[in-house]
C-alpha cells in the first residue's frame, strides 16, 4: 500500500472495527451449549501460536455439526476491535513500514472492501468507501453521491467515458480522500475531457487530493483548502492552483498541508503566497516548464525539509533572504535559465544541486557555516568557489564536472575513511543514513555516500582514485 492510501487504510479499519463490533453485539449467547469448550480452547491455542507459515485457520466438518457455533465463539471471547487489527499485524495481513505506511494483506483488503460494499449493497452511492469502476460510473454520471462518501478512488482509464458535472461533488460534502489518477494525454484528447463545463465545488473536508493529469487551469475559487494534508496534481493543467488566487496576494490557509506536488505542470506560471502553510514539509515542482519565479515566502517555512525545482526552464533568480531552519534538500539541477543564486543557507540545508545552470557566483552566504554533505556543481558556470567551501568539513559528495573552468584548487579537499555503496532508495534514506550519522557524531568516521549513482553506474574516477 502506498503512502498516499495510509490513511484511506486507516478509515477502512475503523469501518471494519465497527462492523465486527456491531455483529458482536447482536450474535446469539452460546451458554448452556454442550460439548463445545473443547473445540474453541483447541482454535485458540492455535491463534496464539502464531506459526509464520499459516495465514487462515479453516474450520472444517459436516453441515449442522456447530462449526459457525464455535467461530462465534471464539470471536465472542477473544474479539474487540483493537485486538482484530494486532491480529491481524501478529499474522502478518496488515503490516507498518519503516517510514509509516500501512501495507494490507490482499485477502484482507478484499475482505475490507467487501464489509464496505455491505454497507448499502444496491446503493453505491450509500457507501463509505468507493473502489470499482462500475460502482464509481454509476455514482458520478448519474449525480448519485451523498454524505456518506468518505473516499473515492478511481482510474478513469478503467471506467467507462464520462462527462461529469460542475457539481458532481456537491452531494459528498464529508469526502476526505479523492485519489483519481488519468493516464497521460495529449492536449484535445477527447477521452480525458471529464469535466467540460468545469468544477465549482471540492468538499471543504478534503484532506487528501490527488487527481493526476487534472484537466483544468485551477482548482476551484471556493476550495477551502484548510484540512488538506496532501495536494498532488502531477502533469495536470494548471496555470495556478486557485482560480482568483494570484501571486502577491493575500495568503491561502493551507496550514495543515504538508505536501505538494505539482510535478510535469508544464502550463503553471505561478505559485501563490505560502506564508501560512507552516507545516508544508515537501514541495515537488520539478519540469514545470513555465514556472517562471517561486514566492520567496516558501523559504521562510519553519518545516520544509525537501523542495524540488529541478528542470524550470523559466526560472532566472532565485532569492530569498530567510531560509527555512529545516530545509536539507534544495534542488535547482536542469534550470539553464537560472542566473542568479542568492537564497541565504542555514546549518539544515545539506543537499544543494546546481548542476546545468547558469549561475556565475555562489555567494559566501550559501556556504558560510553550513555541513553540507553533497555539493552539486556539474556543467555550470560558476567559474570560482568561495574561499569559505574550504571549511565544509561534512561535505562527502563534491561534483564540478564539466563545469566553467577548472576549480581544484579552490575547491576542498576531502578525505574519507570508509567508502559505502548502497544504491537502494530505501536502504539510503532508512539503514545508511542512520549508520552514517552513528559514524559522524559517535567516532567521527568520515563516510562517503554514493549519493544520486543509480544502479549500473560507475562511481566518479576522482572518487576511485581516492579509494
Amino acid at each position: 500500500m502506498v503512502l498516499e492510501e495510509a490513511e484511506l487504510v486507516q478509515e477502512i479499519i475503523k469501518e471494519v472495527d465497527h462492523k465486527l463490533i456491531k455483529r458482536r453485539k447482536h450474535s446469539f449467547k452460546s451458554e448452556g451449549l454442550i460439548g463445545i469448550d473443547k473445540s474453541v480452547t483447541r482454535i485458540e491455542s492455535l491463534l496464539r501460536e502464531k506459526p509464520e507459515d499459516v495465514r487462515i485457520i479453516g474450520i472444517w466438518g459436516m453441515a449442522g455439526i456447530g462449526k459457525t457455533i464455535i467461530a462465534e465463539e471464539v470471536f465472542n471471547r477473544d474479539s474487540s476491535g483493537s485486538a482484530e487489527i494486532a491480529r491481524l499485524k501478529d499474522k502478518a495481513l496488515i503490516t507498518n513500514s519503516e517510514n509509516g505506511d500501512i501495507c494490507m494483506d490482499d485477502i484482507t483488503k478484499q475482505m475490507a472492501w467487501e464489509i464496505v460494499r455491505e454497507e448499502s449493497t444496491k446503493e453505491p452511492g450509500r457507501r463509505s468507501h468507493l473502489l470499482d469502476p462500475d460502482d464509481i460510473y454509476e455514482v458520478l454520471n448519474n449525480d448519485k453521491g451523498t454524505a456518506a462518501i468518505r473516499s473515492i478512488k478511481v482510474n478513469f482509464s478503467q471506467v467507462r467515458k464520462l462527462k461529469l458535472s460542475p457539481l458532481v461533488f456537491a452531494k459528498m460534502n464529508r469526502l476526505q480522500y479523492l485519489l483519481v489518477h488519468m493516464d497521460k494525454y495529449s492536449p484535445g484528447d477527447e477521452r480525458y475531457d471529464v469535466l467540460p463545463q468545469g468544477l465549482q465545488y471540492v468538499p471543504s473536508d478534503l484532506k487528501y487530493l490527488c487527481w493526476t493529469y487534472y484537466p483544468l487551469e485551477s482548482l476551484p475559487e471556493q476550495f477551502s483548502a484548510e484540512k488538506l494534508v496532501i495536494l498532488d496534481l502531477t502533469g495536470s493543467l494548471i496555470t495556478r492552483i486557485w482560480k482568483g488566487v494570484k501571486v502577491n496576494t493575500c495568503a491561502l490557509n493551507v496550514v495543515n498541508l504538508k505536501e505538494l506536488i505539482l510535478r510535469e505542470c508544464t502550463f503553471l506560471q505561478e505559485l501563490p503566497d505560502f506564508i501560512k502553510a507552516e507545516n508544508l514539509r515537501r514541495v515537488d515542482l520539478t519540469s514545470c516548464y513555465q514556472l517562471m519565479s517561486v514566492h520567496p515566502s516558501i523559504f521562510s517555512l519553519i518545516r520544509l525539509k525537501d523542495l524540488k525545482l529541478d528542470e524550470c526552464n523559466s526560472i532566472t533568480t532565485l532569492s530569498g533572504n530567510i531560509c527555512s531552519s529545516s530545509l536539507d534538500f534544495l534542488d535547482l539541477s536542469g534550470c539553464p535559465k537560472l542566473r542568479e543564486f542568492s537564497v541565504l543557507t542555514t546549518e539544515s540545508l545539506i543537499n544543494l544541486d546546481l548542476s546545468n545552470t547558469s549561475v556565475h557566483v555562489l555567494p559566501s552566504s550559501c556556504v558560510h557555516d553550513n555541513k553540507f554533505y553533497s555539493l552539486v556543481l556539474r556543467n555550470c558556470a560558476i567559474e570560482r568557489l568561495p574561499l569559505c567551501t574550504k571549511n565544509l568539513t561534512e561535505l562527502a559528495h563534491l561534483d564540478l564536472s564539466f563545469s566553467a573552468k577548472p576549480m581544484s584548487n579552490d575547491a576542498p579537499q576531502i578525505e574519507y575513511d570508509v567508502f559505502v555503496s548502497f544504491r537502494g532508495e530505501d536502504v539510503r534514506e532508512g539503514f545508511l543514513s542512520h549508520l552514517k550519522r552513528k559514524f559522524r557524531d559517535d567516532i567521527q568516521i568520515n563516510t562517503f555516500w554514493d549519493y544520486k549513482l543509480t544502479k549500473g553506474q560507475e562511481i566518479w574516477p576522482s572518487l576511485q582514485k581516492r579509494i
